[in-house]
């Protein structure tokens, strides 16, 4: 995840803002033991302090750091599960603050909810409003180690005759993690989420549909694999998961709809079926026991610990992070907010993650190269974005 800052913050207040939080959030002092498929979580002691380095933003590009930092791959059994990177607003040590900050978390003890939690929570210490917040306690389900019910059930199994137009004999080691970053004014964004609304269009599902519109033209073969999608199950845990809780409680959907690789299909049609497709899963999901979910979080540290991956079964990921609110008060507010969860694109083509931030559109496109290559990528990007004028304008003069 990486946070761009309206304005520069003290190292001294980041540092306290960061420790704020690690205080109250019990699973960033998760690590991983035991071996495959037998893993659980221990909850270290020993990880009493926050990891932090800097690195002169000055000279450096967001897309650079971030790459750089997705390819430093955690130690998933040592710990800590995640660190933290601080851009500086110059070279040390005459650097007059902290600009930016990426924070590189284990998928297995954060989501991308948790992710955009995280960020708000140390503006929120930074800027004095901590208040007496309570540490959170060790989830119950957490501290008992794996559920023995708990299958190894990676990913469902895409309906056959679809396949990505990249070699999937690329080494891991030399896969390249890379992202494109998008940013869409209010306006415009504006524009299209008000007639999703009016056409009862899940958020998540337009984009799905625009940006299958755009591999249509660049990567046609990737619509007949299906879409990797996910939810938030917080409300449905037992106990319900309070929203600035940190933990894995997104839940995973495979979404697929013979028409889809169909490509001259209107877009609203397209993102009628894609939401058609997206309530139905939920519905069948949330039809589970609570049980299950627990089960499902242990799939997703499983999954974690036995990277890489190497099937890509879906042509891409989208995740919509909803609105995030980021107010100005005190010290510090958010400029923009980026989203990576691609583990370097074990079991998919691309992953877009989607958030509103005051108004405003956040997209960031992250990929594998050499599977992906940044132009085509960068064809996907331009193509959403063109689509998302295009429509702005109808709609406008309707």
């Amino acid at each position: 995840m990486a946070a761009e800052f309206d304005s520069v913050i003290p190292m001294m207040a980041m540092i306290e803002g960061l420790s704020d939080v690690f205080r109250r959030q019990p699973m960033l002092r998760a690590r991983l033991a035991g071996q495959a498929p037998r893993w659980r979580f221990v909850f270290d002691a020993r990880f009493e302090d926050v990891a932090v380095s800097t690195v002169d933003m000055s000279s450096t590009a967001l897309e650079d750091v971030f790459a750089a930092e997705c390819d430093n791959v955690l130690d998933i059994e040592r710990g800590p599960l995640w660190r933290v990177l601080l851009g500086m607003a110059g070279p040390a040590p005459t650097a007059s603050g902290v600009t930016l900050m990426v924070v590189t978390f284990a998928h297995a003890i954060v989501d991308g909810v948790s992710g955009f939690s995280f960020a708000r929570q140390v503006l929120e210490a930074v800027n004095g409003r901590t208040g007496d917040r309570e540490p959170f306690s060790v989830r119950p389900p957490l501290e008992n180690g794996l559920s023995p019910s708990a299958p190894l059930d990676v990913v469902p199994a895409p309906p056959a005759g679809g396949r990505w137009p990249f070699a999937k004999d690329v080494p891991f080691a030399q896969r390249r993690t890379n992202m494109l970053v998008g940013r869409i004014d209010q306006g415009i964004a504006g524009h299209v989420l008000r007639r999703c609304r009016a056409e009862e269009v899940k958020v998540d599902a337009f984009f799905t549909a625009a940006i299958q519109a755009a591999l249509a033209r660049t990567s046609p073969a990737a619509l007949s694999l299906p879409v990797l999608g996910a939810f938030d199950a917080r409300r449905i845990m037992d106990p319900p998961v309070p929203p600035d809780e940190i933990g894995m409680f997104m839940k995973d959907m495979c979404l697929f709809d013979a028409t889809w690789p169909v490509s001259d299909v209107d877009v609203w049609e397209r993102a009628r079926r894609v939401s058609r497709v997206i309530a139905q899963e939920r519905q069948r999901e949330l039809a589970r026991p609570t049980e299950q979910f627990t089960d499902e979080i242990y799939q997703q540290i499983k999954m974690a610990a036995a990277y890489p991956l190497d099937g890509f079964p879906f042509s891409f990921s989208v995740s919509n992070m909803g609105r995030q609110s980021f107010i100005r008060s005190g010290t510090a507010g958010l400029k923009s907010i980026y989203l990576s969860s691609a583990d370097r694109i074990g079991i998919m083509g691309f992953q877009a993650v989607l958030a509103a931030v005051d108004g405003d559109l956040h997209v960031a496109f992250v990929h594998a190269d050499p599977l992906l290559s940044p132009e085509e990528i960068s064809q996907v990007r331009d193509g959403l974005t063109e689509l998302m004028r295009a429509e702005a304008q109808k709609i406008a003069r309707i």
